[in-house]
């Protein structure tokens, strides 16, 4: 399976997968290769920023970077499960399999911070439409919002949101967006349960069940709509303007 990861502009979108990483065009057709070792990871250990992709091996403690068509293996000291870059890929976030979250700054390879939010895997970790938080999600069904400027000032502990009953598959922080009034973030767990978030309150203030198992949890800020690709091949789709209005995209086997 392959997995898109962001957009260079309105005909090219950059995959990658089994065939590596690539960037198509609008006819799905490779433009350029990138990168021609199989990808086998998950969605959320993966990321692009505006120069280069990331992602994580599953099994061992290293961190793959591709820019243009060269490819860069860095050592990191434990598996890596999540990834994610600040605004101009100045600095990476990596959540781990203990339950870690590692900071680096890109330019230099400097570790600028690593905390435990959470003692069970980091399933997924993101940056907010503004950069200034980051919320990670837990193998242990919980969440953790951590603001960005209290966080480099000592506060590690951020805030954290229980409910899920099972492993959090995937978020979608919201904070300081459109919706900041009424919807903070949006996760869904193994059990296919979505709940809805309001930062303010550490309870869900919605919650219900899609059909289908997620794998993970993408935002398309242009239309406003929330993607759930699905194990069997089905894709949910989410309109932040009606939540309770739900379709299926299917045809993948």
């Amino acid at each position: 399976m392959s997995t898109v990861k962001g957009s260079l502009n309105d005909d090219q979108i950059i995959a990658l997968g089994g065939f590596g990483a690539a960037i198509f065009d609008k006819n799905c057709k490779i433009d350029k290769e990138l990168y021609k070792e199989s990808i086998n990871c998950d969605t959320n250990a993966t990321a692009i920023s505006q120069s280069e992709i990331v992602f994580a091996s599953p099994n061992k403690a290293k961190l793959v970077f591709i820019r243009d068509t060269q490819s860069n293996t860095v050592s990191v000291p434990e598996v890596i499960t999540s990834v994610t870059y600040s605004k101009f890929g100045d600095l990476l976030f990596c959540g781990s399999k203990t339950g870690k979250i590692y900071i680096w700054q890109m330019s230099t390879g400097a570790l600028l911070k690593c905390f435990q939010p959470f003692f069970r895997e980091i399933t997924a970790i993101k940056i907010n439409f503004m950069y200034t938080s980051i919320l990670c999600a837990s193998a242990c069904g919980g969440l953790c919002l951590l603001d960005l400027v209290k966080l480099f000032m000592g506060d590690e502990e951020g805030t954290k949101y229980l409910g899920h009953a099972s492993e959090v598959r995937g978020i979608v922080n919201l904070m300081e967006g459109a919706h900041r009034n009424s919807l903070s973030f949006v996760s869904i767990s193994q059990d296919k349960n979505v709940r809805l978030w309001h930062h303010a309150n550490t309870s869900s203030i919605k919650s219900f069940y899609l059909n289908y198992e997620p794998t993970s949890m993408e935002m398309n800020h242009c239309d406003d709509l929330i993607l759930v690709p699905c194990h069997d091949g089905h894709i949910a789709v989410l309109n932040l303007e009606d939540i309770d209005s739900i379709f299926y995209l299917s045809g993948h086997t």
